[in-house]
C-alpha cells in the first residue's frame, strides 16, 4: 500500500522529534460480572526525552516517564500493590507513532493484508481509510504475546500523509496483569481464559507545525471459567486517556514513571478541574 509506506517515511517530518510534556486526563473503569468494580481518574504530567523519534518498545519506555498529579477513585489502595497500579502504560503502547510492533512497522508491512477502505473527510481534510489485516499475529508484529488476531483501520491524511487515526481489534489466547507483552504461568491461574478480546482508538491532532496524541481509548472484554467449579466470570476495562495540554519549550524532566499511585483525594482540585482544556493551549 504506497500511501502508508509513504506515511512511514514521513513521520520524523510530521512529529516533533525533541522531547516535550503532555498534561493527560486519565481514566479507567473496570467492570466485573457487569457491575462496577472500581473507578479512578487522574491529572497526570508525561516527560518524552525524543518526541516522536521511532525506536522499539524498550527504547521508547526508557524515554517517557510520568507522574500522578491529582487521583480521585472509588477505592482505597493504600495497603494494595495491585489496585495502586495503573494501566496508563497500556494507554501509552497504543501510541503506534511511537513505537513499533503495529501497522506502522516497515519490517513487517509484508505480513498484512491491506484493502482501501475509502476516501472521505475527517476534520475538513481528506483522508484514505485503509483496512489492515495482520496474517500471522506475534509479539514482534503487534506487542501482544498471545496474540491470535490483529486487524483494524488506518487514517492518513492526502495532503501531508499524517497518520491521524487508527482503530484496532484484537483477540489474544490469554493476558497478564502486568501487561499484554508478558508471560504467563497458566498452572497458577485460578481461572482459565475462554475469550480474551481488546480494541483500541489512537487520535493524533495538528499542533502548530506537528502532529501529536491527543486521545487514546482502551478496552478489554475477558470471559473466564473456575478451573475448579467451572463458574464462569466476565472483566469488562475501559481507560481512556486526553492529552489537554502540550509544552515544548522549558519542558519539566520527569525522572521515572510512578507505577504506584497513592494521592490523597484533593477535593478542591476536582472541583475547579477542566479537562476538556483547548489543546492548543
Amino acid at each position: 500500500m504506497k500511501m502508508l509506506k509513504t506515511a512511514i517515511k514521513k513521520l520524523n517530518e510530521n512529529y516533533l522529534q525533541t522531547a516535550f510534556n503532555y498534561d493527560i486526563y486519565y481514566k479507567e473503569e473496570k467492570k466485573i460480572n457487569d457491575k462496577i468494580d472500581r473507578v479512578r481518574q487522574a491529572a497526570v504530567k508525561l516527560y518524552d526525552a525524543n518526541g516522536y523519534t521511532r525506536g522499539n518498545s524498550y527504547r521508547v519506555f526508557k524515554e517517557r516517564s510520568y507522574k500522578f498529579l491529582q487521583v480521585k477513585k472509588n477505592f482505597d489502595s493504600k495497603n494494595s500493590l495491585i489496585s495502586g497500579t495503573t494501566k496508563l502504560d497500556d494507554l501509552l503502547e497504543m501510541d503506534i507513532v511511537r513505537i513499533r510492533a503495529n501497522v506502522l512497522d516497515s519490517n513487517h508491512l509484508r505480513n498484512y493484508d491491506f484493502k482501501l477502505f475509502e476516501k472521505t473527510t475527517y476534520e475538513d481534510d481528506t483522508i484514505w481509510v485503509i483496512d489492515y489485516n495482520l496474517k500471522e499475529p506475534s509479539l514482534n508484529r503487534t506487542g501482544d504475546y498471545y496474540a491470535t488476531e490483529y486487524k483494524g483501520k488506518i487514517y492518513i491524511n492526502q495532503k501531508d500523509f499524517a497518520v491521524v487515526k487508527n482503530e484496532t481489534f484484537a483477540k489474544s489466547s490469554n493476558y497478564s496483569k502486568l501487561g499484554r507483552s508478558f508471560y504467563v504461568n497458566e498452572k497458577r491461574q485460578t481461572w482459565k481464559p475462554i475469550s480474551i478480546e481488546y480494541d483500541f482508538t489512537v487520535i493524533y491532532k495538528k499542533h502548530k507545525k506537528n502532529y501529536y496524541l491527543s486521545y487514546v481509548n482502551y478496552n478489554r472484554h475477558h470471559i473466564f471459567e473456575n478451573k475448579k467449579n467451572s463458574k464462569k466470570k466476565t472483566e469488562n476495562l475501559q481507560t481512556e486517556m486526553i492529552i489537554n495540554k502540550i509544552t515544548t519549550t522549558n519542558v519539566q524532566v520527569i525522572q521515572k514513571r510512578s507505577y504506584y499511585e497513592n494521592i490523597k483525594y484533593n477535593k478542591k482540585f476536582w472541583e475547579n478541574y477542566n479537562y476538556l482544556l483547548d489543546k492548543k493551549n
